[in-house]
């Protein structure tokens, strides 16, 4: 496992998770955001960017928007150079943490129904609670489902 630090970045640091952002999405089905759409979601209270490094080197980031008991990951991206060392996991326990510390009682997601980040997803105790039909287009024209997924925090140990 590489050491991974996080650290929560401000605002006017977001065009830094850029390069993660590009290099982690596939742009086949449109879930990257520009720019402006993360500065504008940092605007919204209760928004934060936690930004993961490995050797001073942006590897991963996690967009969260928190409102009362309810935390919903917006965005969550590895450098897929960095993937397979722990990086996702820990900027999603971090978030559970520090949600659950706020008194915090449930995260949530949501993932396009083919993504293998689904798996990822339940191994960290998340449950599919619904389907959006037709939400994510391939570039074959064929429609996915985006599934929402849940999580209840019962204390933020795992």
């Amino acid at each position: 496992m590489l050491d991974v630090s996080i650290s929560r970045l401000p605002r006017e640091e977001a065009a830094r998770i850029m390069p993660v952002m590009t290099s982690a999405f596939d742009p086949a089905f449109g879930e990257a955001w520009r720019l402006d759409q993360c500065i504008g979601s940092l605007l919204l209270p209760g928004s934060a960017l936690y930004v993961a490094q490995v050797d001073g080197k942006d590897a991963g980031f996690a967009l969260v928007q928190t409102l009362f008991e309810n935390s919903e990951l917006l965005l969550l991206a590895v450098d897929p150079l960095c993937r397979g060392n722990g990086i996702g996991t820990k900027l999603v326990k971090l978030w559970q943490e520090i949600h659950a510390s706020a008194g915090g009682q449930q995260l949530f997601l949501e993932v396009r129904a083919n993504n293998p980040a689904l798996k990822f997803y339940q191994d960290l105790g998340f449950d599919i609670v619904g389907r959006r039909a037709g939400y994510y287009k391939t570039p074959d024209g064929n429609n996915l489902a985006a599934l929402t997924m849940n999580k209840i925090i019962t204390d933020f140990s795992g």
